[in-house]
């Protein structure tokens, strides 16, 4: 009994926060998918702009849809904090259009700024849902491609880290 308590109150401190009232009507959206998108910053090779467009080609990833919610991961051959990758905001897939052959760009509504970077040694703990982490080191947990699908539940625990 105090389990099943516990539980609802979490989830009610969850839809009571603002990271989750900025997605409230996505979240309740049945036909939402959930994302991670990785990111490179002044690197990327695809002229990605943090919070503002992200591009990719639908002939390696063929998945997103318009409305759906992801996260940005900055992987760590890309991050500016020695050992680590973070997460640094979230936000909503817009108008998906075709920018060059195979490739499709999006601008990103509802962009959310995490107030702290979830850190990798922040999540050595995390039971994910999308994926069971097989490795200590997170070799081979991502998807080398930087695209990967996620549950719900796992977009909610990002958002409500921070």
């Amino acid at each position: 009994m105090n389990n099943n308590r516990s539980r609802h109150n979490n989830k009610k401190k969850i839809e009571n926060s603002k990271n989750y009232l900025h997605f409230k009507s996505e979240l309740e959206h049945y036909d939402t998918q959930y994302f991670i998108l990785d990111t490179h910053g002044d690197k990327d090779k695809y002229k990605d702009s943090d919070f503002v467009e992200y591009s990719w080609s639908t002939r390696r990833y063929n998945k997103v849809k318009e409305g759906d919610l992801f996260v940005y991961r900055r992987p760590q051959k890309s991050s500016e904090i020695k050992g680590q990758f973070y997460f640094f905001g979230a936000g909503k897939i817009g108008k998906i259009a075709e920018s060059t052959e195979g490739n499709v760009t999006t601008k990103i509504e509802k962009p959310l700024t995490f107030s702290e970077y979830i850190l990798k040694s922040d999540l050595e703990e995390v039971e994910w849902d999308f994926k069971d982490r097989t490795r200590k080191d997170w070799q081979h947990f991502f998807n080398q491609y930087g695209m990967n699908k996620i549950s719900k539940k796992d977009f909610l625990m990002l958002i409500k880290k921070v």
